[in-house]
């Protein structure tokens, strides 16, 4: 799939209020496991690639999604339930035929976290088939 360009310093933003599924609380999957309640790294890190893919969609055929390929993240403070984060992505160029942008999370206290992110254009139905004949070679 032949990579269409984006603007140079093109940025989407948006906002989100964090609620309590979005908790490092929430993360335990066994007793002993303990995190804390405040913005879970890994929650904010998908609202990093939403501000990314939806700043890709002019960039995208009719039947092709983006997937995130890397990540560099760093996260830098602690960010309460009930309180608003803005979301930024900014497209910095391409390597090759990925997407990269530079991603960042603040709240009203500053920089919650930030980082780099890599995206690849796809064809939705050959990623998928991909998937399953992975798994099938898997099963063999």
């Amino acid at each position: 799939m032949e990579p269409m360009p984006l603007a140079p310093n093109a940025c989407y933003a948006f906002e989100y209020r964090v609620g309590a599924a979005d908790s490092a609380a929430r993360l335990p999957l066994q007793p002993g496991d303990a995190f804390p309640d405040v913005l879970a790294t890994s929650r904010m890190l998908a609202l990093m690639e939403i501000a990314a893919a939806r700043l890709m969609r002019p960039a995208l055929s009719a039947h092709a999604l983006s997937v995130g390929v890397g990540v560099e993240l760093r996260h830098a403070a602690p960010t309460l339930a009930g309180e608003v984060v803005r979301v930024t992505a900014r497209f910095v160029g391409m390597r090759g035929a990925l997407y990269e942008f530079e991603v960042e999370v603040s709240d009203r206290a500053g920089v919650a976290g930030s980082g780099r992110h890599m995206r690849a254009a796809v064809a939705a139905d050959r990623f998928h088939q991909h998937a399953m004949e992975r798994f099938g070679a898997a099963l063999q």
